[in-house]
């Protein structure tokens, strides 16, 4: 069995030497170290170190938070650690995976990580068909139909005013107005020649 160590270095905590200090004094055989200060920088020590894990193996970090940002994250890697058959301790949280307390506390972690990513999903489809409705809502409506353009046209070409014209078409006067200036201006392109 190795007891592979693992730190990440973050703003927070500039010098490694305090947690690899603290892994190599639980027994870590090896200790992979980052240094990445960021939310989105990549880990590859982090890699190095899941990669170099056997079964049987301990996986050992001074904080949970130094594997995971998330409970996601953080349940993503125990369901790898898992898969190898690698035990997980943190020192801080006082987590060890070979004892039954550790299992126990990410099993339920893993469940109520589900349960969120669930919630959240159902929140999401929710949220994604309340704004398709409210789309929907604001549709505009069609533009005035032809025969209702010609009708107002006539009656403007007899003396209607505008305001009489769209309330005989049941059109407001505005969208009338627009309509009509539009479908004047297609006419006068199409007439004229290319």
């Amino acid at each position: 069995m190795t007891v592979v160590g693992y730190a990440r270095i973050s703003r927070d905590d500039p010098s490694s030497d305090r947690q690899t200090e603290r892994l190599r004094t639980v027994g870590c055989d090896r200790v992979f170290v980052d240094h990445a200060t960021g939310t989105r920088q990549s880990r590859p020590e982090f890699a190095k170190a899941i990669g170099s894990l056997r079964e049987g193996d301990v996986f050992v970090v001074t904080n949970v938070d130094r594997i995971g940002r998330s409970v996601a994250e953080l349940v993503g890697v125990m369901a790898t650690l898992d898969a190898l058959g690698v035990a997980f301790r943190s020192i801080d949280e006082q987590i060890d995976e070979l004892n039954a307390y550790g299992r126990f506390f990410f099993r339920v972690t893993a469940a109520l990580a589900r349960f969120d990513e669930q919630v959240g999903g159902e929140l999401h489809r929710a949220e994604t068909r309340k704004r398709q409705e409210a789309r929907v809502a604001q549709t505009p409506k069609p533009p005035v139909s032809r025969r209702r353009l010609d009708a107002a046209r006539q009656l403007r070409a007899e003396g209607a005013s505008m305001r009489q014209a769209a309330e005989h078409v049941a059109v407001p006067e505005r969208v009338l107005r627009r309509e009509l200036e539009r479908d004047d201006a297609d006419r006068a392109r199409r007439r004229q020649p290319d």
